[in-house]
Protein backbone atom coordinates (compact mmCIF):
# COMPACT_ATOMS: atom_id res chain seq x y z
CA UNK A 1 0.00 0.00 0.00
CA UNK A 2 1.00 3.73 -0.72
CA UNK A 3 1.16 6.36 1.63
CA UNK A 4 -0.15 9.12 1.40
CA UNK A 5 2.31 11.57 -0.69
CA UNK A 6 2.88 8.06 -2.99
CA UNK A 7 6.58 8.36 -1.66
CA UNK A 8 6.93 4.68 0.18
CA UNK A 9 5.17 1.12 -0.64
CA UNK A 10 4.08 -0.63 2.81
CA UNK A 11 3.61 -4.85 1.61
CA UNK A 12 3.41 -7.63 3.81
CA UNK A 13 5.20 -11.13 2.45
CA UNK A 14 2.79 -13.89 2.24
CA UNK A 15 5.70 -16.55 1.93
CA UNK A 16 9.03 -16.89 4.18
CA UNK A 17 10.59 -14.66 5.72
CA UNK A 18 6.73 -13.79 7.00
CA UNK A 19 7.07 -9.97 7.79
CA UNK A 20 6.61 -6.31 6.40
CA UNK A 21 8.57 -4.57 3.78
CA UNK A 22 9.30 -0.98 3.17
CA UNK A 23 9.66 0.26 -0.66
CA UNK A 24 11.04 3.41 -1.97
CA UNK A 25 9.23 4.51 -4.48
CA UNK A 26 11.90 7.01 -6.43
CA UNK A 27 14.59 4.27 -5.68
CA UNK A 28 12.41 1.66 -6.71
CA UNK A 29 14.16 -0.62 -3.77
CA UNK A 30 13.57 -2.12 -0.24
CA UNK A 31 14.64 0.48 2.36
CA UNK A 32 13.54 -2.11 5.22
CA UNK A 33 12.19 -5.50 6.52
CA UNK A 34 10.69 -6.09 9.75
CA UNK A 35 10.32 -9.82 10.39
CA UNK A 36 6.76 -10.16 11.54
CA UNK A 37 5.88 -13.50 13.16
CA UNK A 38 3.13 -15.06 10.77
CA UNK A 39 2.60 -11.72 9.02
CA UNK A 40 1.51 -12.35 5.98
CA UNK A 41 -1.70 -10.00 5.82
CA UNK A 42 -1.61 -5.85 6.03
CA UNK A 43 -3.88 -2.86 5.97
CA UNK A 44 -3.45 1.14 6.12
CA UNK A 45 -5.05 3.16 8.82
CA UNK A 46 -7.67 5.53 7.47
CA UNK A 47 -5.24 8.85 7.97
CA UNK A 48 -2.45 6.53 6.72
CA UNK A 49 -0.35 6.97 9.91
CA UNK A 50 0.17 3.07 10.45
CA UNK A 51 0.75 0.62 8.45
CA UNK A 52 -1.27 -2.90 10.42
CA UNK A 53 0.35 -6.06 9.57
CA UNK A 54 -1.65 -9.01 10.96
CA UNK A 55 0.74 -11.57 12.54
CA UNK A 56 0.49 -14.75 14.86
CA UNK A 57 -1.96 -13.45 18.01
CA UNK A 58 -0.44 -9.93 17.15
CA UNK A 59 -1.26 -7.02 15.38
CA UNK A 60 1.89 -4.75 14.79
CA UNK A 61 1.49 -1.29 13.69
CA UNK A 62 4.33 0.55 11.34
CA UNK A 63 4.66 4.13 12.02
CA UNK A 64 4.62 4.78 8.06
CA UNK A 65 6.78 8.28 8.52
CA UNK A 66 9.95 6.60 10.83
CA UNK A 67 9.09 3.68 8.91
CA UNK A 68 9.37 2.09 12.81
CA UNK A 69 7.42 -0.52 14.95
CA UNK A 70 4.89 1.78 17.00
CA UNK A 71 3.26 -0.82 18.87
CA UNK A 72 2.49 -4.37 19.05
CA UNK A 73 -0.98 -5.42 20.16
CA UNK A 74 -0.93 -8.62 22.09
CA UNK A 75 -3.54 -10.76 22.95
CA UNK A 76 -5.29 -11.80 19.70
CA UNK A 77 -6.96 -16.18 19.45
CA UNK A 78 -5.53 -15.85 15.97
CA UNK A 79 -4.06 -13.83 13.17
CA UNK A 80 -3.17 -13.51 9.61
CA UNK A 81 -6.68 -12.21 7.95
CA UNK A 82 -7.02 -9.34 6.56
CA UNK A 83 -7.59 -5.45 7.85
CA UNK A 84 -10.88 -2.87 6.88
CA UNK A 85 -11.29 0.27 9.46
CA UNK A 86 -14.42 1.99 9.41
CA UNK A 87 -14.64 5.62 7.36
CA UNK A 88 -14.11 7.55 10.64
CA UNK A 89 -11.17 5.76 11.44
CA UNK A 90 -12.48 5.10 15.19
CA UNK A 91 -12.06 1.16 14.73
CA UNK A 92 -10.47 -1.45 12.58
CA UNK A 93 -11.63 -5.07 12.09
CA UNK A 94 -9.19 -7.90 11.82
CA UNK A 95 -9.53 -11.59 10.56
CA UNK A 96 -8.44 -13.97 12.60
CA UNK A 97 -8.30 -17.37 10.52
CA UNK A 98 -7.45 -20.16 12.91
CA UNK A 99 -9.86 -18.93 15.67
CA UNK A 100 -12.78 -18.49 13.04
CA UNK A 101 -13.48 -14.88 14.59
CA UNK A 102 -12.80 -11.18 13.38
CA UNK A 103 -10.99 -8.92 16.26
CA UNK A 104 -12.31 -5.37 16.64
CA UNK A 105 -9.68 -2.87 17.09
CA UNK A 106 -10.52 0.19 19.04
CA UNK A 107 -7.88 3.19 17.16
CA UNK A 108 -7.61 6.03 20.32
CA UNK A 109 -6.03 3.24 22.65
CA UNK A 110 -4.87 1.00 20.02
CA UNK A 111 -6.51 -2.22 21.79
CA UNK A 112 -8.05 -5.26 21.27
CA UNK A 113 -11.38 -4.74 22.93
CA UNK A 114 -13.25 -7.61 21.10
CA UNK A 115 -13.51 -10.64 19.65
CA UNK A 116 -16.72 -11.69 17.15
CA UNK A 117 -16.95 -15.49 16.25
CA UNK A 118 -17.76 -16.00 12.34
CA UNK A 119 -16.85 -18.98 10.77
CA UNK A 120 -13.93 -21.45 9.51
CA UNK A 121 -10.84 -19.07 8.28
CA UNK A 122 -12.41 -15.51 9.05
CA UNK A 123 -10.60 -13.21 6.40
CA UNK A 124 -12.09 -9.67 5.65
CA UNK A 125 -14.99 -7.22 6.65
CA UNK A 126 -16.94 -5.60 3.85
CA UNK A 127 -18.98 -2.38 4.39
CA UNK A 128 -22.41 -1.46 2.96
CA UNK A 129 -21.25 1.82 1.02
CA UNK A 130 -24.45 3.06 2.19
CA UNK A 131 -24.92 2.31 5.91
CA UNK A 132 -21.20 1.56 6.87
CA UNK A 133 -22.79 0.20 9.87
CA UNK A 134 -23.17 -3.11 8.63
CA UNK A 135 -20.57 -5.39 6.49
CA UNK A 136 -20.31 -8.72 5.26
CA UNK A 137 -17.47 -10.43 6.66
CA UNK A 138 -16.06 -13.57 4.20
CA UNK A 139 -14.71 -16.95 6.00
CA UNK A 140 -12.97 -18.49 3.30
CA UNK A 141 -11.79 -21.97 4.41
CA UNK A 142 -12.43 -24.44 1.73
CA UNK A 143 -14.97 -26.22 3.86
CA UNK A 144 -16.79 -23.05 4.60
CA UNK A 145 -20.11 -21.97 2.75
CA UNK A 146 -20.96 -18.96 4.97
CA UNK A 147 -20.61 -15.48 5.42
CA UNK A 148 -21.60 -13.25 8.37
CA UNK A 149 -23.39 -10.51 8.28
CA UNK A 150 -21.41 -8.07 11.24
CA UNK A 151 -23.09 -5.03 13.14
CA UNK A 152 -19.98 -2.38 13.72
CA UNK A 153 -21.92 -0.39 16.37
CA UNK A 154 -22.58 -2.72 18.51
CA UNK A 155 -19.23 -5.54 17.31
CA UNK A 156 -21.80 -8.66 16.87
CA UNK A 157 -22.52 -11.28 14.43
CA UNK A 158 -26.24 -10.79 13.25
CA UNK A 159 -26.49 -13.58 10.66
CA UNK A 160 -25.09 -16.03 8.70
CA UNK A 161 -25.74 -16.40 5.09
CA UNK A 162 -24.86 -19.50 3.14
CA UNK A 163 -23.11 -18.99 0.01
CA UNK A 164 -20.89 -20.91 -2.47
CA UNK A 165 -17.78 -22.71 -0.86
CA UNK A 166 -15.10 -20.69 0.28
CA UNK A 167 -16.33 -16.79 -0.30
CA UNK A 168 -13.28 -14.90 -0.73
CA UNK A 169 -14.43 -11.29 -1.66
CA UNK A 170 -17.20 -9.10 -1.84
CA UNK A 171 -17.96 -6.34 -4.01
CA UNK A 172 -21.57 -4.09 -3.11
CA UNK A 173 -23.29 -2.06 -5.97
CA UNK A 174 -23.18 1.93 -5.26
CA UNK A 175 -26.59 1.95 -3.39
CA UNK A 176 -25.91 -0.70 -1.09
CA UNK A 177 -29.01 -2.86 -2.41
CA UNK A 178 -26.88 -6.61 -3.89
CA UNK A 179 -23.51 -7.63 -2.76
CA UNK A 180 -21.67 -10.27 -5.06
CA UNK A 181 -19.57 -12.73 -3.31
CA UNK A 182 -16.84 -14.97 -5.10
CA UNK A 183 -16.28 -18.26 -4.51
CA UNK A 184 -12.68 -19.90 -4.81
CA UNK A 185 -13.58 -23.49 -4.47
CA UNK A 186 -16.66 -23.62 -7.29
CA UNK A 187 -16.81 -21.84 -10.44
CA UNK A 188 -19.53 -19.76 -9.49
CA UNK A 189 -20.02 -16.70 -7.41
CA UNK A 190 -23.20 -15.59 -4.72
CA UNK A 191 -25.47 -12.77 -4.67
CA UNK A 192 -27.36 -11.26 -2.25
CA UNK A 193 -30.15 -8.72 -1.26
CA UNK A 194 -28.55 -6.12 1.18
CA UNK A 195 -31.63 -3.89 0.34
CA UNK A 196 -33.08 -4.29 4.02
CA UNK A 197 -32.34 -1.30 6.32
CA UNK A 198 -32.20 -4.72 8.54
CA UNK A 199 -29.57 -6.94 8.31
CA UNK A 200 -31.49 -9.81 9.28
CA UNK A 201 -33.26 -9.62 6.48
CA UNK A 202 -30.54 -9.66 4.19
CA UNK A 203 -30.93 -12.92 2.16
CA UNK A 204 -29.31 -15.05 -0.63
CA UNK A 205 -30.73 -14.38 -4.58
CA UNK A 206 -28.75 -17.23 -5.65
CA UNK A 207 -25.12 -19.08 -5.48
CA UNK A 208 -25.18 -19.92 -8.97
CA UNK A 209 -23.46 -16.76 -10.93
CA UNK A 210 -21.16 -18.30 -13.41
CA UNK A 211 -17.42 -17.64 -13.19
CA UNK A 212 -14.37 -18.46 -13.17
CA UNK A 213 -11.66 -21.34 -11.39
CA UNK A 214 -10.37 -20.28 -7.99
CA UNK A 215 -12.19 -16.80 -8.72
CA UNK A 216 -11.00 -14.48 -6.44
CA UNK A 217 -11.22 -10.22 -6.66
CA UNK A 218 -14.48 -9.27 -7.56
CA UNK A 219 -15.79 -5.80 -8.40
CA UNK A 220 -19.17 -4.14 -9.53
CA UNK A 221 -18.91 -2.29 -12.57
CA UNK A 222 -21.91 -0.03 -14.30
CA UNK A 223 -23.42 -0.17 -16.59
CA UNK A 224 -20.72 0.97 -19.73
CA UNK A 225 -23.61 3.73 -21.35
CA UNK A 226 -21.84 6.34 -23.53
CA UNK A 227 -22.17 9.65 -21.95
CA UNK A 228 -25.01 11.85 -23.88
CA UNK A 229 -26.11 9.31 -25.90
CA UNK A 230 -28.30 6.71 -25.71
CA UNK A 231 -26.23 3.48 -26.94
CA UNK A 232 -24.79 1.02 -24.80
CA UNK A 233 -21.85 -0.74 -25.61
Amino acid sequence: MFTFDDSKVFTTCQQEPKGASIVDVSGRKEIKFIPIKGGRAGGMTVDGKYFMVSGKQAVVLIDTSTNEVHKTIKGFPGGGGNFTCLPDGSKCYVGLRKDNSVGVIKMASLELIKVIKTGKNGNRLYLNPANTRYGIFTNESGKSETVSVIDTQNDVKVIDLETGLGPHNVAFNPEGTRAIISTKKEEVATLVDTSSSDPSKWDIITTDIDSAVENNGVRWVPSPVLKGCNERI
